[in-house]
């Protein structure tokens, strides 16, 4: 659900996954799907933004007929995408999210480094998909980290993105619910990252955001280490046990053959 929280993540490599949220109204566009493997050299505070479906936070355009999506995003500074404008450095991954439709699709969201693609056909305007080098244009274009808005008749939002998708509009007098759709917010992944991938218009809902550990690193003195395994134990080395927890960290001993164990406590 959508929402924004922080992870401390210590010296180590990481998968990231974003999923975009959808947009609304009748023919909402779906959201991306963004990842890439991150190492960090040292402890790092990982901040995520989860966007919410047909709603405005993390970007998602307003509209009659339908609010874009917001992005879901993963960065080493906090805040929503439109904040970090002037650190975008920060920003390590960004699905997109998709665009409010009516009688034309809302676009989709794009993947890591995907553009969200432009609204269907339907009365008026459609919106643009945003690119990862721009906003999607449209009567009402989007920016940095937000879908084109207007609340007035006849429109619907575009979806948040690294760079937001264009919001659709109609000129006309009547409010009916017959417009073209918005554009769909653009992908990222930073340079920094490996093994990226993405998939665009992938994730109906609001957004979702995963990390997977693939190999963490602690720092740990190994003489509290044997102080323990000595204190456990004795000098009876057989008893040593397959694990001790020092300073927060748990260790495995289970793989430490026989005569380790011995030399541990002789």
């Amino acid at each position: 659900s959508r929402g924004l929280g922080d992870v401390y993540k210590r010296q180590g490599k990481y998968k990231l996954e974003a999923w975009g949220a959808s947009g609304g109204g009748r023919n909402p566009g779906k959201g991306g799907y963004s990842a890439g493997t991150v190492t960090f050299a040292n402890e790092t505070t990982v901040y995520i933004v989860v966007g919410q479906s047909a709603g405005t936070y993390n970007g998602g355009g307003i509209g009659c007929h339908g609010y874009g999506g917001g992005a879901t995003h993963f960065a080493t500074a906090n805040g929503e995408l439109a904040t970090l404008s002037n650190n975008k450095n920060s920003i390590l991954l960004v699905a997109g999210g998709g665009a409010g439709g009516s009688s034309g699709v809302g676009g989709a969201g794009g993947g890591a480094n995907q553009s969200g693609t432009t609204g269907g056909n339907g009365c008026g305007t459609k919106g643009e998909g945003a690119t990862v080098n721009g906003p999607g244009n449209a009567y009402f274009s989007g920016s940095f980290g937000k879908g084109g808005s207007n609340s007035g008749w006849n429109t619907c939002g575009g979806g948040g993105g690294l760079y937001g998708g264009g919001g659709s509009y109609e000129s006309y007098s009547r409010n009916d619910d017959d417009d073209a759709g918005g554009g769909g917010g653009s992908g990222f992944a930073s340079s920094s990252l490996t093994d990226v991938s993405g998939i665009t218009g992938e994730h109906s809902g609001n957004g979702y955001a995963k990390i997977t550990v693939i190999e963490a690193h602690t720092d740990y003195d190994p003489d509290k280490v044997f102080d323990l395994v000595k204190k456990a134990v004795g000098n009876n080395y057989s008893q040593i046990p397959d694990s001790v927890t020092t300073d927060g960290h748990t260790l495995s001993l289970i793989h430490i053959s026989e005569p380790t164990r011995h030399s541990l406590i002789s």
